[in-house]
């Protein structure tokens, strides 16, 4: 099994949305590749600290009357007295200019790269698998439990 593969996955292992043999295999894969299981540690650190995060879906007390308060009264305009804006503003301009005068230069030899990289086909073929509903490994999405005894 490939990193990356595996990679793609670490998500949905976390969340317990993987087939069971998906999920078997990855938490295989895990055990064996120090640098899956880094990421995989780091995916659970990131989630922690989310769960631990304030919900923002209020604001808080007194917001909105310091909000209209600041709207309303008139602010002093910030700018530095005598600098001279007109230099800076055609300095800025020239230096936009000379830099993409360089990197047209730079660039007008070189041939366009190919813009699909072999990953995004990878990506597509992943996801249309997905969408189809079929196991990446070749077996079924269906995760059977026994019921003991019988």
């Amino acid at each position: 099994m490939i990193c990356p593969f595996v990679q793609s996955r670490l998500s949905a292992y976390l969340d317990s949305e993987l087939g069971g043999q998906e999920m078997l295999r990855v938490q295989s894969h895990l055990r064996e590749c120090p640098a899956c299981a880094a990421e995989i540690e780091e995916l659970r650190a990131l989630k922690r600290m989310m769960a631990s995060m304030a919900d923002p879906s209020e604001p808080p007390i007194g917001f909105e009357e310091k909000l209209l308060q600041q709207i309303a009264t008139p602010q002093p305009c910030r700018g530095a007295p005598g600098l001279p804006w007109g230099r800076m503003i055609a300095v800025t301009g020239v230096a936009a200019a000379l830099t993409w005068l360089a990197m047209s230069i730079t660039l007008a030899g070189k041939p366009a790269s190919d813009p699909t990289p072999t990953s995004v086909a990878f990506e597509v073929k992943r996801d249309q698998a997905f969408m189809s509903g079929a196991d990446s490994f070749g077996g079924s999405n269906v995760m059977t439990v026994g019921l003991g005894g019988r």
